[in-house]
């Protein structure tokens, strides 16, 4: 978390009670852990807090679920791409079960077939994967 202490907001973030910053990470930790698309960790995210007001009697509890959510709701709304790694693959199979390990790598979105050769008895047939989706 980055604090904004640009004129602006600079005294806010001053008078912000250490407890209550703390609460704030922790609610934005928790709120990254599960991403709005396939639920996995958000990563390559910055969050800068620029204002905070708490009420008399507010809860660290009740800092961390309030940042959680906002955090939540900003992924939803703004946008995320899901990354996916670049892979190679070799897959060397007896000839009878080349075309049912080709189906089922190809039905995995978008493995596509780079070549196909001859090991012996078996074949060998390498795969690259897309890098995002």
């Amino acid at each position: 978390m980055k604090l904004d202490k640009s004129p602006e907001y600079a005294s806010n973030i001053a008078s912000i009670f250490p407890k209550h910053l703390l609460a704030v990470r922790q609610g934005i930790e928790v709120g990254l852990l599960c991403g709005p698309k396939i639920s996995s960790q958000v990563t390559n995210t910055q969050v800068v807090l620029h204002m905070l007001e708490v009420g008399r009697g507010t809860s660290e509890t009740m800092i961390t679920a309030t940042a959680t959510q906002l955090v939540q709701k900003l992924l939803r709304e703004s946008g995320t791409d899901i990354l996916e790694p670049i892979m190679h693959l070799e897959v060397v199979t007896p000839e009878e079960h080349l075309s049912i390990v080709m189906a089922d790598l190809s039905r995995r979105r978008t493995a596509a077939v780079k070549n196909i050769t001859m090991r012996g008895k078996s074949k060998a047939c390498c795969f690259s994967r897309c890098s995002s989706s």
